[in-house]
């Protein structure tokens, strides 16, 4: 089943069926194969272990960094990543704002955001404002696969936030690595 962000956004949460995937055509790899991401993170300490651990991996590499908004956004556009993995709270504005700058002028960029909140109303507000994805830092460990999830245009949410936000009848609660939704 083959729907764009904003179809998801407006349906109502019964609609997410976890394991059902969500193709919204990302660009494609760069010519070296190893995808380009940019780290948004106010923390120094965070953001190197993140760089690092994404330059470990073979199909992944850092581009660049930015501990700030406006930094942000000069990178953005200097280092055209094919993905933005960004924290919500900035020393100098909201996530939010990133995402709203981001959107209308790189419409192919994969955004996920990382965050210490576990609030529903973030994911949901993180959606419908653009993100692609939303992974919840104290569960880092499935960050790698909400990335590479995103690069192959699908959406991302944290399992423990995907099963609060789905329907306690849904049946889908005891599988594992079903967070991308469609």
């Amino acid at each position: 089943m083959n729907r764009n962000l904003s179809e998801l956004v407006n349906l109502p949460l019964r609609a997410l069926d976890v394991g059902h995937f969500i193709s919204v055509s990302p660009e494609p790899v760069n010519q070296c194969n190893k995808a380009r991401v940019l780290v948004v993170e106010d923390h120094p300490f965070l953001r190197e272990g993140i760089v690092r651990l994404l330059n470990r991996q073979q199909d992944l590499i850092c581009c660049g960094e930015a501990g700030s908004l406006a930094a942000a956004m000069d990178a953005v556009i200097k280092e055209k990543p094919d993905l933005v993995l960004m924290d919500v709270h900035l020393p100098d504005g909201d996530g939010f704002q990133l995402i709203d700058f981001l959107r209308p002028q790189f419409p192919d960029l994969m955004i996920l955001v990382l965050s210490q909140s576990d609030e529903i109303s973030l994911v949901q507000r993180a959606l419908a404002t653009g993100a692609n994805g939303y992974v919840v830092k104290q569960q880092a460990s499935e960050m790698l696969n909400a990335i590479r999830a995103l690069l192959r245009g699908k959406v991302y949410i944290s399992s423990e936030l995907a099963e609060r936000m789905l329907p306690p009848n849904t049946g889908l609660f005891g599988l594992r690595n079903q967070n991308e939704l469609s």
